[in-house]
């Protein structure tokens, strides 16, 4: 079951997510009224009406995105409308949304101009085939979901890159100023479990 909603005709949403802005009215897992369903049973319905709609992470990251942009100035519409999206346990904004966007795509995304007037741009596709091969590079090196990673770069093509490719591996990452002494640096690592 679906219902149209309100952020444009090409768009439905699944009425698990509308049901939990108590927009309407709906029978959570096992018929059970919508006010008498546990938190886990609330969300597993909404996992389930987004699997019978094949709606994605990125779909509903996209609808919560818009929601915003059509809110834009807005702080009481912004606020009465948006919800935080239910993206699951394993969503990651690298994998689940940028690489989503990105492969085949040929637009800039990045355009960095040198102090030189020297300039180089990348295209979404270049950066995620090349976070791809950053993130490779880190794994053979044994890093992994939930392992720090101090990323200490100026504005750069490497940055971007690296940036991406430690999300996409699940670690943490802690970008770190260039203009940090080694008394600051000790401590992010020591802080961090880098």
């Amino acid at each position: 079951m679906s219902f149209t909603g309100r952020f444009g005709a090409d768009s439905t949403y699944p009425v698990g997510v509308f049901a939990a802005l108590g927009m309407v009215e709906v029978l959570c897992l096992g018929n059970r009224p919508f006010d008498h369903c546990t938190p886990a049973d609330i969300i597993e319905t909404i996992f389930e009406e987004r699997r019978m709609t094949k709606m994605t992470a990125h779909d509903a990251f996209r609808d919560a995105r818009d929601t915003l942009l059509e809110a834009q100035g807005d702080y009481d519409t912004a606020i009465a409308s948006f919800s935080w999206p239910i993206l699951g346990e394993k969503f990651n904004w690298a994998i689940d949304w940028f690489d989503v966007i990105a492969r085949g795509n040929e637009r800039t995304v990045l355009w960095i101009v040198e102090e030189t007037g020297s300039d180089a741009k990348y295209s979404f596709a270049d950066i995620a085939h090349r976070s791809d091969q950053v993130a490779r590079w880190l794994e053979q090196l044994g890093i992994g979901r939930g392992d720090s990673v101090v990323l200490m770069l100026g504005n750069q093509v490497q940055l971007w890159e690296s940036m991406l490719a430690v999300m996409k591996l699940g670690a943490v990452l802690m970008p770190t100023t260039t203009a940090a002494g080694a008394g600051d640096l000790r401590d992010r690592v020591q802080r961090g479990g880098a």
